[in-house]
């Protein structure tokens, strides 16, 4: 990536932040902005490579955060489908930040700068359907089709997604064994394709 790609990526999300602070004002519900600038972040997220998501939203007595995330979606290797995806290091870092600190995470998806509307979905289910990837890709593929799925990004099925932030309904889905199957497989073709693709 460019250094010039890199500053449009940087604009792009800093106009998805503003456009979910809008959303959250929309809803009544109070937040903080968290500055991203390394020089305002804490030496132990740092040292420790750990990831500070970009709100905190107040909620019922209890704080949750959330770590939006503007994406042009990827489409599919063999169909029309789209989707948003997560690359695994921002996961990870993410994850640290849920399990250290015990939050509650909601990642705000977005491809249009246009409207309000995002797609979300709980940073626990992101981090369960990963884990259920990696045991099943594990047990039944190849140690090198494993290989090559480390390598590349986490494509989300809408399945996961919500359409909108509600706090009152349970995040929890049930990822049935057929669907991670389905999922795993996808997953590989996919990260053959990215591979080829990417030289």
């Amino acid at each position: 990536m460019t250094e010039e790609q890199k500053q449009e990526n940087e604009e792009k999300g800093k106009q998805a932040e503003k456009l979910f602070s809008n959303y959250l004002n929309n809803k009544g519900i109070p937040f903080c902005h968290l500055d991203q600038k390394e020089e305002m972040k804490s030496i132990v997220f740092s040292d420790n490579d750990i990831q500070r998501p970009d709100f905190m939203m107040f909620i019922k007595n209890s704080i949750v955060y959330a770590d939006v995330k503007y994406r042009e979606k990827r489409q599919s290797a063999d169909s029309e489908e789209k989707r948003f995806y997560l690359n695994k290091n921002e996961t990870a870092r993410l994850t640290k930040f849920k399990n250290i600190f015990s939050a509650d995470v909601w990642l705000p998806f977005t491809d249009n700068l246009d409207t309000e509307e995002f797609k979300f979905v709980h940073l626990s289910i992101i981090s369960d359907f990963v884990e259920k990837l990696y045991v099943y890709i594990d047990k039944n593929c190849s140690k090198y089709d494993l290989n090559v799925f480390g390598e590349t990004w986490i494509q989300i099925p809408e399945k996961l997604l919500l359409d909108k932030l509600d706090f009152d309904k349970s995040f929890n889905k049930d990822l049935e064994p057929e669907f991670i199957k389905a999922e795993a497989k996808y997953h590989v073709k996919q990260a053959y394709h990215l591979k080829g693709t990417q030289g």
